[in-house]
């Protein structure tokens, strides 16, 4: 019904660009945060992360370098690229700045957990650049949502990408108000909190062994 030039460009683009958005932005923290780990220059947290929530000064401090980074990033995808390409775009500035702010900080908190996880910045690309293929799929944009598995399904909820695409295709493809994105957008409010929460625990675990190993 939105695509009736029954075009490739016109409808999934506007979907990978938003798995580019994320995927790029988890790969770039995975590689600072494997990069850290290979010179050791998380010392100078240690002070900070073992007093009483400190580690959540770290991880607002980097979330906010990170937003700053990829807010212009996404103006020049969603808002410049979409122009120049000719690809649908019918959502205002104001409602598409709104609803990407928690897909971004909800992408950047899981960036920031994993990143721990990592010993050097070639295991994020590794990794990360495995599930873009799987996060493209159960989006439902490349493969019907009604034929996608329930465990698939339950898993894709866990993606800040699945809601971030139908929010994004509800509003740029559909010319969508605001008010009929709600769901996904407090779907992606609940995925920055859990995120923040799994953040917070994980540097405070990478912290800890890096004081035992100092000891």
């Amino acid at each position: 019904l939105y695509n009736p030039s029954e075009g490739y460009a016109s409808y999934v683009m506007l979907g990978v660009l938003l798995l580019v958005l994320q995927q790029t932005l988890l790969i770039g923290i995975g590689m600072l945060g494997g990069t850290n780990r290979e010179r050791k220059r998380f010392h100078f947290l240690i002070p900070i992360g073992k007093k009483r929530g400190g580690t959540i000064p770290i991880v607002l401090g980097k979330s906010a370098a990170y937003l700053t980074i990829y807010a212009v990033n996404a103006i020049y995808v969603l808002g410049i690229i979409t122009k120049f390409f000719n690809y649908p775009h019918r959502g205002d500035f104001l409602s598409i700045a709104l609803f990407l702010l928690p897909f971004l900080l909800s992408v950047i908190f899981l960036g920031i957990g994993l990143s721990s996880i990592f010993k050097n910045r070639e295991h994020s690309m590794l990794v990360l650049v495995f599930t873009s293929i799987p996060f493209i799929f159960f989006s439902g944009i490349s493969w019907p949502y009604e034929a996608i598995p329930a465990w698939i399904k339950a898993i894709a909820q866990l993606i800040p990408s699945t809601p971030g695409i139908r929010g994004i295709l509800k509003m740029e493809l559909m010319g969508a108000p605001f008010s009929d994105t709600l769901g996904d957008w407090f779907h992606l409010w609940a995925l920055t909190i859990v995120y923040f929460g799994f953040a917070l625990f994980m540097l405070k675990q990478y912290i800890k062994r890096r004081n035992r190993e100092q000891i």
